[in-house]
């Protein structure tokens, strides 16, 4: 089934739950305002920065566990840093170990093994393993977009013919940190280059994990290095493989995303479905943490009129 297919039945979904909420708010006769949903149960995602394959299986398999424990799925970001111009490598964040994309591979594999194994007999819970990079170079591309979808591709097929997706437990995106102020002028263009490569593979969608540097946190403007809001709707959402899983780091960032997704509400048809928000809380102390990264995207996102439809609460940690 292609992303684009995927994603409208999603749409269809989620508008159906919007409609039903709204009806009940309407019905006593108020403007739409609801207790912030709860918070779902927390996933860590991680900068990769070892080439440990058990590394990666022992983290996969606690998220399995945990997701086994809480009764619920989750969504989780490995970060193998930025792709190389050889469409081959990455450059792991945090210092300059190059690995191969068979390198990435195999340990994204192995998270998604030992997550089969943590969750045991549980057969309900499903982990979206979302496979990042990041647009820190300058150079990236409709080819290297390509590439990692490719990237998703090759992990998806591996294991499926090693016996994993028994109960299609294991659902493998590509992933990318999008960020306006990294790549310079031309990197809003580059990283929509790099949307359309992926989105022309046909077989695999990918979550932006960025931010919106420099963007507008009241009404509409620019961003970062010339970016539009346009151009954050677009890799986040716009191209037909695209998702979000926003940076909400501070109150700020809520806002700035809110005012994309009305953007997008008023000029391309449709809010964005955001996947959640995803918080560094643990690493950097001063940041929300993860219920108030929730409640504050959460809310910004209802008081403009736009359900949220959230089902994922991320973190980002370290694998070293």
């Amino acid at each position: 089934m292609s992303p684009a297919i995927i994603r409208r039945l999603q749409s269809l979904r989620y508008v159906g739950y919007a409609v039903i909420v709204a009806a009940g708010a309407l019905a006593h006769g108020s403007t739409p305002a609801f207790a912030v949903q709860t918070q779902p149960a927390l996933a860590w995602s991680f900068y990769v920065r070892t080439t440990n394959a058990q590394t990666l299986y022992n983290l996969g398999y606690n998220q399995g566990v945990s997701d086994k424990n809480n009764n619920q799925s989750s969504e989780v970001v490995l970060d193998f840093g930025v792709q190389w111009s050889d469409n081959a490598h990455t450059e792991l964040t945090g210092g300059s170990t190059l690995v191969t994309y068979a390198q990435v591979e195999n340990m994204a594999e192995q998270f998604a093994v030992g997550y089969w194994a943590g969750t045991g007999s549980d057969t309900t819970t499903v982990l979206r393993l979302a496979v990042g990079t990041n647009n820190s170079t300058g150079y990236e591309s409709t080819t290297l977009g390509s590439g990692w979808a490719n990237v998703a591709v090759t992990i998806k097929n591996w294991l499926t013919s090693n016996g994993y997706e028994y109960y299609g437990q294991e659902n493998i995106w590509g992933a990318n940190d999008i960020e306006p102020s990294w790549g310079g002028t031309s990197s809003q263009t580059n990283a929509e280059n790099w949307a359309n490569g992926y989105s022309s593979n046909g077989s695999s969608l990918y979550v932006d994990y960025g931010s919106a540097d420099g963007c507008p946190s009241t009404g509409y403007g620019g961003c970062n290095n010339g970016w539009s809001q346009y151009g954050e709707y677009y890799v986040s959402w716009g191209a037909s493989a695209a998702y979000g899983l926003p940076e909400i780091y501070y109150s700020v960032n809520a806002s700035q995303w809110t005012w994309i997704s009305t953007y997008a509400k008023n000029y391309r048809g449709g809010a964005i479905w955001f996947q959640g928000p995803l918080d560094d809380h643990f690493l950097d102390g001063n940041s929300l943490t993860p219920s108030g990264a929730w409640t504050t995207f959460w809310s910004d996102m209802n008081a403009a009129g736009d359900n949220p439809g959230m089902v994922y609460s991320c973190e980002i940690h370290i694998a070293s």
